[in-house]
Parts: C-alpha cells; sequence; structure tokens
C-alpha cells in the first residue's frame, strides 16, 4: 500500500500546483518550447517523492546531503514511482526535480518566501537557477508533468516529475 498524502501535516494548497506549472510553461515557452501538460498520475508519483522527503525530515539542518533529496529506499529510481503509481514508463523518459527549503524554520511562511511573490516563484526560481534542474525544464522531449508539495508550517518540500508522451491522467475526475 502506498502512503497517503492526506493529513494534517500538509498546510499547502494543492490548487497553487497550477501556479507552478505557469511558471514552468511561460518559461519553456520564452525559449520557444512546448508547455507540458499536467498528468495527475505524474503528480502521484511526485507525492511519493516529497512524502519519503518529509518523513525522512532530510532537510532539517543545512548541513544534511542535498543528494539525498532524490533518494528514496522504497522506489529508488524515478522510473520506480512512476510504475508503483500506474503510470506506464515502456519507451518513455522521465525525470524529477526537487526542492527543500530548510531555513524556514521559526519564521512565517510569509517572511521565508520574501522578495518573491509567491512560495511557487522561490521555487520556480531556485529550479530555473539550477543548471542541473534548469537542465530538465528546458529538455523539449518532456511533455507532460506532475507536482506535489508539502508545507508543514516549518518546512516546504517540493517534487516535478517530467515525462515524455501522452498523459494518462489529463483531467481528474
Amino acid at each position: 500500500m502506498l502512503p497517503s498524502a492526506s493529513g494534517g501535516y500538509n498546510l499547502y494548497n494543492k490548487k497553487n500546483n497550477a501556479v507552478l506549472l505557469e511558471y514552468l510553461n511561460n518559461y519553456r515557452t520564452s525559449l520557444g518550447l512546448p508547455q507540458v501538460t499536467y498528468d495527475y498520475g505524474l503528480e502521484e508519483a511526485a507525492r511519493l517523492q516529497v512524502l519519503d522527503n518529509y518523513i525522512k525530515k532530510k532537510f532539517k539542518n543545512r548541513g544534511d546531503d542535498v543528494n539525498k533529496l532524490h533518494q528514496n529506499s522504497r522506489f529508488p529510481l524515478i522510473r520506480d514511482r512512476v510504475k508503483a503509481v500506474g503510470v506506464p514508463t515502456a519507451g518513455e523518459s522521465c525525470a524529477e526535480i526537487c526542492y527543500a527549503k530548510a531555513g524556514m524554520k521559526n519564521q512565517p511562511l510569509a517572511a521565508a518566501i520574501k522578495p518573491y511573490k509567491s512560495l511557487e516563484q522561490l521555487i520556480f526560481t531556485r529550479y530555473r537557477n539550477s543548471a542541473g534542474h534548469r537542465h530538465i525544464i528546458t529538455t523539449a522531449k518532456f511533455t507532460r508533468v506532475g507536482i506535489h508539495t508539502i508545507y508543514d508550517g516549518k518546512y516546504v518540500y517540493n517534487a516535478v516529475v517530467f515525462m515524455t508522451g501522452k498523459p494518462l491522467l489529463a483531467n481528474k475526475n
């Protein structure tokens, strides 16, 4: 059984994923790349990584190894997480970008995201300013994306899963 994404620990409004998607697509469009389509199956794959990061509190101290953010003992590969939620991966390429904000301890969210317009703008800016993350965002072959974010009042965890092919679940019922 897969861990639940619901619970009182997550103070993040899931509707704000659309804001991050808009930042990603506006950036891709500005570079002449096609936009990515939202895929709820990939959102579930992103949820598996974010939940793992949250449970392990991997970023509770600045000294933690940032490379651990992409490690998941239950689903070691992105493809494993995508398959676990029932999204077919045969012949498709997939990639993932992750973010955790460790410096939010003891400060309200509004103070932590200053001088950004929103948490989504902060996350996007960090992705865009990282060469590895930017490479994934600007890979033209990716056609769909799933996003999941957890905010527990102290830390923010985010993952974006990119994949080729047509969305399995373009619209949530």
